[in-house]
């Protein structure tokens, strides 16, 4: 899955655990990166303001999760996005990120909730 980094919380009770709340163009997800993860991933979890993750559905009483097995920045200009990543079996052709593109010029750094 790949979207728009809405939240971040790492709670002190998750003991590590980051949430992220990812916008996509069928609503939010929640995307659970556990700490092997983030140590892997730390930058991109922490930073990019779009997300690309690889990762296994996870449902629990109703509640549908994401829990991430790798996250990844989808930068503009990086080349990333147009080339696919480093994974053979992955590509995406560079009109998938059309939308994304267009949505990181006018992404705002931060919102007010005031």
């Amino acid at each position: 899955m790949a979207g728009l980094v809405v939240a971040r919380q790492r709670p002190q009770t998750a003991k590590g655990i980051v949430f992220l709340l990812v916008e996509d163009e069928t609503g939010m997800t929640n995307v659970i990166v556990r700490t092997d993860v983030y140590d892997r991933c730390r930058a991109a979890v922490r930073g990019e303001a779009f997300v690309w993750c690889v990762a296994k559905l996870a449902k629990d009483d109703g509640t549908v999760n994401v829990l991430a097995e790798e996250v990844q920045g989808l930068q503009l200009g990086s080349g990333n996005a147009e080339r696919g990543t480093e994974r053979s079996d992955f590509r995406v052709p560079s009109s998938a990120f059309a939308f994304l593109r267009a949505m990181r010029r006018v992404a705002p750094d931060s919102k007010d909730w005031g």
